[in-house]
């Protein structure tokens, strides 16, 4: 409990911080240079990847189970995280979306987070959780909205006008911990369980 306090103490004074310094979407914080040697060795032990991605001659790929059986297709700009997730772009042509929308899979092929976000952000030696982001609109100042679905696809925070950024992974409890900015002025840390850890605050 007390390295728990401590940690959540130590997080308040980062995002007090990191916050005022935010201001493009794609800022992130990481710590992964002090994660403990424990939190590695579980990365090693991790089951490799049951799938594989194949180049197609149009530039495309496929995911492809080890016997070559395509799980999905018509991706690009594909990559595998943590040998449990494959995040990805996929061409997208259903009536009501066009165009190319990112997403997350994981090896069997069941879908993290739905094809149908503009940009997915996640800490790749964590993966936990995934900050994802619409753009609404072209007004700068209010085009995107982000919320953040954790590594079950269940939804931590709703898409809303927030600005969100990843700001400690606690490797004991395998915990994520994010910075929460809204425009009403307001920012707290919530956790990948959707627990505020410092309630929004001016």
């Amino acid at each position: 409990m007390t390295n728990k306090l401590a940690l959540l103490t130590w997080v308040s004074i980062l995002s007090v911080g990191a916050v005022s310094a935010i201001t493009p979407a794609h800022a992130t914080i990481s710590c992964a240079g002090y994660l403990p040697n424990r939190y590695f060795e579980r990365i090693e032990n991790n089951d490799e990847f049951a799938g594989k991605l194949t180049e197609q001659t149009d530039g495309s790929q496929q995911l492809q189970d080890l016997k070559g059986n395509v799980i999905i297709d018509n991706l690009t700009d594909a990559y595998i995280l943590m040998d449990k997730y494959l995040l990805a772009q996929r061409q997208i042509n259903n009536g009501k979306e066009h165009g190319s929308k990112y997403g997350v899979v994981n090896a069997a092929g069941k879908t993290i987070v739905p094809f149908k976000y503009d940009e997915i952000q996640t800490e790749p030696d964590i993966a936990t959780s995934f900050i994802v982001s619409i753009d609404t609109s072209d007004n700068a100042s209010n085009a995107t909205k982000q919320g953040i679905i954790n590594r079950h696809g269940d939804w931590v925070y709703p898409l809303a006008d927030v600005r969100i950024q990843h700001a400690h992974y606690d490797s004991d409890y395998e915990q994520d911990y994010l910075i929460v900015a809204k425009n009403s002025g307001l920012t707290g840390l919530l956790d990948d369980r959707g627990y505020w850890a410092i309630m929004p605050q001016a």
